[in-house]
């Protein structure tokens, strides 16, 4: 059904605020960090993503003029099939004709909003799939509690494993991206209350930079540039007693990759449309043109490249 002056009666007022109140809304980051590939138009719906895998190191001296054996190449292929979302809002006449406020201006912006955070849900949802992970305490999600919540020690830990497994960290100068030389810790503010309530984190930057800790600036450390976002994965209630968990992720280099569908010269997470049809656009089946509409749509494909390159640290925290 479109929305009418009966179900937005609020913007059919004579005395009214004309500024929309603002919407609380998470900056998306997940679609940033992933290895984007691009499918080009009339290609299919399937990307691969390959890798050669490394070699044996070679430590059997050579025999003075006898060429060895020549070694085997061998690659890992990872396929993932693109899928299509979208969401749209219907407005009717009316509302354009009659309304106070510019509802189809926000909703073009409300279905932007909605489509980014749509797509950070869609790779979120891969992304914890994966099986690499470090538990607090116990070796299970729901032995997790208030009682064990993030700390530097876990963050090592962490840290510790993708460098075990060849992870690379993110390359680039970190005066420019802040990530030279860096991985990329994903948290949930309520983790990142815990961490930095740690003494070795306070211990840190009390005598290294102070200032970070007065100005609120995401502080780099443990070899970790953080991002802190309430899209980070919660596990409601899976914990001990009911107590919520928390997963943070941190990731190196070509962990998971994503798709973009169609013409890109630089692909991005897909490409994200926003379609807003006018009134009377249906033909027909508006023979009125009592209806317009503003949706979005997009192919997604996120797909885990390599388990070993991320892993998730899950918590309790703090009351």
């Amino acid at each position: 059904m479109p929305d009418t002056l009966g179900t937005l009666s609020a913007t059919a007022k004579q005395f009214y605020d004309r500024l929309l109140l603002s919407r609380a809304l998470p900056t998306l980051y997940l679609p940033k960090i992933g290895q984007a590939r691009n499918i080009p138009e009339n290609s299919g719906n399937q990307v691969s993503f390959r890798r050669l895998n490394s070699l044996a190191a070679a430590t059997t001296p050579l025999v003075e003029g006898i060429t060895p054996a020549a070694v085997s190449l061998s690659m890992t292929e990872v396929t993932v099939t693109a899928q299509q979302y979208g969401n749209y809002v219907q407005i009717s006449d009316a509302v354009n004709l009659m309304g106070v406020d510019p509802v189809l201006q926000e909703a073009t912006n409300v279905l932007g909003e909605n489509g980014g955070q749509s797509i950070e849900e869609i790779v979120k949802a891969e992304l914890v799939s994966g099986t690499n992970v470090i538990y607090a305490t116990g070796s299970a999600r729901n032995a997790q509690s208030a009682a064990n919540p993030m700390t530097s020690a876990l963050v090592r830990r962490a840290v510790r494993t993708l460098a075990a497994n060849d992870s690379r960290p993110f390359s680039g100068s970190e005066g420019e991206n802040g990530l030279g030389g860096l991985f990329i810790g994903y948290i949930h503010p309520r983790q990142w209350f815990d961490l930095l309530g740690d003494t070795a984190v306070l211990n840190t930057f009390q005598y290294s930079d102070p200032q970070r800790m007065y100005t609120l600036n995401l502080p780099t450390f443990n070899q970790v540039a953080w991002i802190v976002s309430t899209r980070a994965p919660l596990f409601a209630g899976q914990g001990s007693g009911a107590a919520d968990v928390y997963g943070c992720l941190i990731f190196g280099q070509e962990a998971f990759g994503y798709v973009n569908m169609g013409n890109s010269q630089q692909p991005q997470s897909g490409k994200l449309n926003t379609i807003v049809q006018p009134l009377g656009s249906a033909g027909s089946a508006d023979p009125l043109s009592q209806r317009g509409s503003v949706a979005w749509k997009s192919f997604q494909a996120p797909k885990i490249l390599n388990n070993n390159f991320f892993v998730r640290v899950e918590t309790g925290v703090t009351a």
